[in-house]
């Protein structure tokens, strides 16, 4: 930061302080304008100031995430995440894909340039500090509950999807991983190190049929017993063939029950084309 920014006022500092002991760590210009019974315009005048010199970081319009004293004037950032946590505070969201993988320890890489957030509402990709943070729409009215827990990054609670509902997101949305391939390989990496029933639990929720479909396939290969996995079933056989990978041709056998086309050129059980 420019060492030659204005410094802050008794009244800056009293606020920052305030906070601090409050541990607030956003503020949005309604809430100066309440506290302070101040106009709004007058409290996006103080708010714009503490921003340019170092002691804010504005998150979105009229949300600003609050910097600790100690990084007032110096180059400081915090956690996307927090950042995410912060802008959505009072919202239904959840942080999920490849960065709850890795807080997870689903597997060996290190996601953090791009931090996937589930929100009800369109959003457009914002970026915080060196990463993107890229907004994904789910109206389904479980979507923000089913799997969903809160962690602790920097003292600030952050709604994330659990190991379970990470693996079900990839199985239904596959680009989160840059593919269906990648994301299939993942899960079946990943699968020996969740609980088999609590994801089967989840999926017989899930509002879209191929994806259990596809479940029900990939646990079937990991030697799942398909007693186990009846809740995946429990509206009937499906009735329309997916394949496995959604971005690769659908060429390959179709295994019954699950009524899926094998076209990632790997052995899985027992089927043949038009199986039933």
């Amino acid at each position: 930061m420019d060492s030659t920014l204005a410094p802050l006022s008794k009244r800056e500092v009293a606020l920052l302080g305030e906070w601090e002991r409050t541990g607030t760590h956003r503020v949005t210009t309604a809430d100066l304008a309440t506290s302070l019974a101040v106009s709004r315009p007058a409290a996006t005048v103080v708010l714009s100031r503490l921003a340019h010199k170092g002691a804010l970081e504005r998150i979105g319009r009229g949300i600003y995430e609050i910097r600790p004293m100690r990084a007032v004037g110096i180059p400081w950032a915090t956690s996307t995440l927090v950042a995410v946590a912060t802008l959505l505070d009072d919202r239904d969201y959840y942080v999920g894909g490849p960065v709850a993988l890795t807080t997870h320890r689903l597997t060996e890489q290190v996601y953090h340039s791009v931090v996937d957030v589930f929100t009800p509402e369109q959003r457009p990709t914002l970026t915080h500090g060196q990463a993107q943070i890229v907004f994904h729409t789910l109206r389904w009215p479980e979507a923000y509950h089913l799997g969903i827990i809160n962690i602790a990054t920097e003292g600030v609670g952050i709604r994330m999807s659990d190991s379970e509902r990470t693996l079900l997101d990839l199985i239904d949305r596959p680009d989160l991983l840059g593919s269906a391939r990648s994301a299939l390989g993942l899960v079946r990496h990943a699968i020996r190190l969740v609980d088999v029933d609590r994801i089967i639990a989840y999926a017989a929720r899930w509002p879209r049929r191929a994806t259990r479909q596809r479940l029900g396939f990939v646990l079937e290969r990991a030697g799942v017993e398909r007693a186990r996995m009846a809740p995946l079933l429990s509206d009937g056989r499906p009735t329309h063939v997916v394949s496995l990978l959604v971005d690769e041709p659908a060429r390959g056998p179709i295994h019954s029950p699950w009524r899926v086309r094998a076209n990632d050129t790997s052995n899985g059980p027992p089927g043949r084309e038009g199986d039933t």
